[in-house]
């Protein structure tokens, strides 16, 4: 009974201790829950904070790539608007560059213009003058009205130029292409020109017979080959002849004026080929001009998609050639 007391003693003091160890582990466990539930709000916490942190991160990225891209925008708005600027500025100095030169050309044309045109016309009213006081015989005017003549065509000449020039300075000219054929033009011009020629017993030949087809404006073409053959009239020797051609080269149709006259050194030349510049000199009969005529001649063929070009030697033959595109069926 004793041992059986004993052993019911030390059953519950057993007991008891295993309730107070199994209390103290549920309270370390609560503890424990406790420390643990307080990191878990601090982790919490935490990544809400850096959550916080990256969206606000990420919203100064975007704000920094969109002040970039408006930035980007800006300095390219701006780089355009400086090289419009810039082209601006340089149409502006090339069209003051232009009009100063315009200006000068219009200068010099005029001073030797209205000193060529008051001289014809003062001799032709001072004829008609003495003829009509019957100061002067019938042969005498008739012998007068010859070299009178003369320079009335070439003022006549000069008048046609300056009013082309004047009308291709104020855009009123326009280019019309229509299908010719050029020796129908080069005989026109000869048969206009025959009797100039004639006055220094000149022969104006040509050498090509092809028939060839172009696409020009006839009036413009035949004002540049007017003045060119004029001109080759003009510098050649009496006695001597004018060789006129159209050859076919490809796509186009190269015209060429040559005469056996007086040349041209490579400073003239220059001058004559240089853009927006105009070039004169007294003929072989001291033929006076004003340059206007190659300018003109310059502009025409260039609005035809050609250009004027010029084999010469000093005291030889001259060779004035351009090109005309063809008209192809």
């Amino acid at each position: 009974l004793y041992n059986l007391e004993k052993n019911g003693q030390i059953q519950e003091m057993q007991s008891i201790y295993e309730l107070e160890t199994k209390d103290k582990t549920i309270k370390l466990l609560e503890q424990e829950n406790v420390i643990t539930n307080q990191r878990r709000a601090s982790d919490r916490l935490l990544l809400i904070y850096l959550l916080i942190c990256i969206a606000l991160l990420s919203a100064l990225i975007l704000v920094l790539w969109r002040i970039r891209i408006i930035q980007a925008k800006a300095n390219s708005s701006l780089a355009f608007t400086n090289k419009a600027i810039e082209q601006q500025k340089e149409e502006i100095e090339v069209q003051a560059e232009s009009l100063q030169q315009l200006n000068l050309l219009k200068s010099k044309l005029f001073s030797v213009i209205s000193h060529d045109l008051r001289g014809p016309l003062s001799n032709l009213l001072g004829l008609l003058e003495l003829y009509s006081n019957k100061v002067m015989s019938q042969s005498e005017f008739i012998a007068v009205s010859e070299k009178l003549k003369t320079n009335l065509t070439v003022t006549q000449r000069t008048l046609e130029n300056l009013l082309q020039w004047s009308l291709s300075q104020m855009e009123g000219i326009k280019t019309e292409f229509k299908p010719i054929e050029i020796h129908l033009l080069l005989n026109d011009v000869t048969n206009l020109l025959k009797e100039t020629a004639t006055e220094k017993n000149i022969f104006i030949e040509t050498t090509s017979t092809e028939q060839l087809h172009v696409s020009i404006d006839p009036d413009q073409i035949q004002l540049v080959l007017r003045n060119l053959i004029h001109n080759a009239i003009k510098f050649s020797k009496p006695n001597s002849k004018i060789l006129l051609s159209a050859t076919p080269e490809g796509k186009h149709c190269k015209v060429s004026v040559i005469d056996f006259g007086v040349g041209m050194t490579e400073e003239e030349i220059s001058l004559v080929t240089k853009d927006g510049f105009h070039f004169s000199k007294s003929g072989t009969k001291q033929e006076k001009g004003t340059g206007l005529g190659l300018v003109l001649c310059k502009e025409f063929i260039q609005r035809h998609g050609g250009s004027l070009l010029i084999k010469s030697t000093a005291g030889g033959t001259t060779e004035i050639s351009f090109t005309l595109p063809r008209h192809l069926n």
